[in-house]
């Protein structure tokens, strides 16, 4: 494991540019995850629940406003969904 992953574990990156390894059996690169802070997280809930199923503008307004990309908020947005989902079928049963 590369020493700079390791004491930037638990750190949140705001770089999502493609990084190369230096060795090991991770390959030839990989791309950081982006984690969202509280505060975006925080936006995020409130929107989703007013509106699980937001538009394409409201997203793009969203993206813009939290200084991420449309493609990370609709995916946030579907595994919410999926989430929601799931936790409703293990309340049921």
């Amino acid at each position: 494991m590369d020493t700079n992953m390791a004491d930037n574990e638990g750190s949140v990156s705001s770089d999502s540019s493609t990084m190369s390894s230096t060795g090991g059996s991770e390959g030839a690169g990989y791309i950081r995850r982006q984690r969202y802070t509280q505060e975006q997280l925080r936006v995020l809930m409130r929107s989703f629940r007013r509106n699980p199923r937001p538009c394409h503008a409201v997203k793009e307004r969203l993206a813009d406003r939290l200084g991420t990309t449309y493609k990370r908020i609709n995916i946030w947005f579907q595994n919410q969904r999926a989430r929601e989902r799931r936790e409703r079928r293990g309340r049921e049963q």
